[in-house]
């Protein structure tokens, strides 16, 4: 049997299994379910979306080939971990860890068949759990990319940004305050609002006390938990309304028109699936590169720390329409490109003044569309991409090509990389590089002396990992 039919054959078991068995013994089973899970937990990406998979059988395998891009056979595992489930009755718990592990399969099995109904049984089971839960949301926002509808993953988005962050992960770096302080003294003066600058004041001694005390390693790539500083330097971050800068933030502007240049997109296709690298110099409108600009100045989303420079993440409230309609128009003017690639994720870098920016890595996608939008200054230097005409091996572990390298390890691996040949592109505000994800990619050392005009770059990834481009190496 083909395998793809014999994977469907799975599901419709699943379903039928579903309606054959009622809710008898169902406690017995769903103790039976607990002691089992006591063996141990694992936790999974499925497109950005952390999915527990405990006492399910085969869960830690599901784990794993998704990990290794091994997607087809995650699905495979999915269905039959869905199916034991049921047999369990596993089904009756409503915990929002259950919910959640019957989610992230059903995504792995619907992502598997490219099954819209299985991945709205899914959502399903998401909607079931309570309100407010972070892991739930998160969850089903992917599940809402995953079946395109955009409009509904980013409102979604946009609420999981409002819920308070845990203690434990909620992080302070002296750059992270140096560029909210300054994001604040901005607004202050835009808005008229004299309590802004007040805030912006207290970010500020924050700093001065955070300098003083010292941090683990000189300088501005330091980052400590909040739940771990002193009381006096927490207060003054509770003050300044530090990680809750979009409660006075305004939202951004929806503009009409195509937000992307008109161009002879078939011949851009064609150039793409020669080389798998596409460069495009004045990618967007005016309009909306002016726009976007604007936003990575004044936006309150650049909340994730990373050495030397901060993301802005969908979860953390970058939810800009203008990116949900450039990911529409692109799968309209590339589809052949971009067919069955669905939008995974997206963010915006912005990066301290001089810097190495992103150290060499592939990512687990399919397409990456990535565009610098910082104004050229007099006195820049670098900044552009390399990237490489090879990618990781079948079967490689999204943990090994995606991870930050130690100095030393990354100037090795550059070396060996360049071997087999490296494309570089030089910076230009508004260029775009598409390329295939799973090429090793790295930027070039940089200097933006202008700090109000930092280096920032956005990136949109399209679909999943496939074997034909591990393959393409």
């Amino acid at each position: 049997m083909d395998p793809k039919r014999r994977l469907g054959h799975h599901l419709i078991e699943l379903l039928k299994v579903s309606a054959k068995f009622g809710r008898a013994n169902i406690e017995h089973r769903r103790a039976k379910e607990m002691r089992r899970s006591a063996a141990g937990r694992i936790s999974f990406t499925a497109g950005g979306a952390t999915a527990p998979l405990q006492g399910v059988g085969c869960g830690r395998l599901v784990g794993r080939a998704h990990l290794r891009g091994e997607h087809f056979r995650a699905g495979r595992l999915s269905a039959r971990a869905l199916k034991r489930r049921t047999i369990r009755g596993v089904k009756g718990a409503e915990g929002p860890d259950a919910l959640l592990q019957r989610a992230g399969l059903w995504y792995l099995l619907g992502a598997s068949l490219r099954s819209p109904r299985c991945l709205r049984r899914g959502l399903k089971a998401l909607r079931r759990g309570p309100g407010g839960n972070v892991a739930l949301e998160r969850m089903k926002a992917e599940t809402l990319l995953r079946l395109g509808r955009y409009q509904e993953a980013f409102s979604t988005f946009a609420d999981l940004a409002k819920l308070p962050r845990a203690a434990e992960e909620l992080y302070v770096s002296p750059f992270r305050l140096r560029h909210d302080a300054r994001l604040l003294e901005r607004l202050a003066s835009l808005l008229s609002e004299p309590a802004i600058g007040t805030w912006a004041k207290a970010l500020r001694r924050a700093l001065e006390a955070l300098e003083q005390e010292g941090g683990p390693c000189p300088g501005d790539l330091w980052w400590a938990s909040v739940q771990d500083l002193p009381r006096h330097i927490a207060g003054l971050l509770r003050e300044g309304r530090y990680d809750r800068l979009t409660e006075v933030c305004p939202p951004p502007r929806e503009l009409g028109g195509d937000p992307l240049r008109d161009r002879s997109w078939t011949i851009c296709e064609e150039e793409y699936e020669g080389s798998g690298l596409l460069v495009l110099d004045g990618f967007f409108s005016d309009a909306a590169l002016l726009e976007l600009w604007t936003y990575a100045t004044e936006a309150p989303c650049f909340r994730s720390l990373r050495p030397g420079y901060l993301g802005a993440f969908p979860w953390d409230g970058c939810v800009h329409p203008l990116l949900r309609r450039t990911a529409e128009e692109l799968e309209t003017k590339m589809p052949r490109v971009l067919a069955g690639h669905r939008l995974a994720r997206w963010w915006f870098f912005k990066y301290l003044h001089g810097g190495s920016g992103v150290g060499l890595h592939a990512d687990d996608a399919a397409v990456n569309v990535n565009i610098w939008l910082s104004p050229e200054q007099p006195n820049q230097r670098g900044g552009g991409l390399e990237i490489y005409r090879c990618a990781p091996g079948r079967g490689s572990w999204t943990a090994d090509f995606n991870r930050v390298l130690a100095a030393g390890e990354e100037d090795v691996a550059r070396a060996a990389l360049r071997q087999g040949g490296v494309d570089r592109v030089a910076y230009k505000q508004n260029r775009a590089c598409i390329f295939v994800s799973h090429r090793y990619h790295a930027s070039e050392a940089f200097d933006f002396p202008d700090e109000q005009n930092p280096r920032v770059n956005l990136t949109l990834l399209f679909g999943d990992r496939s074997p034909a481009q591990d393959r393409r190496r």
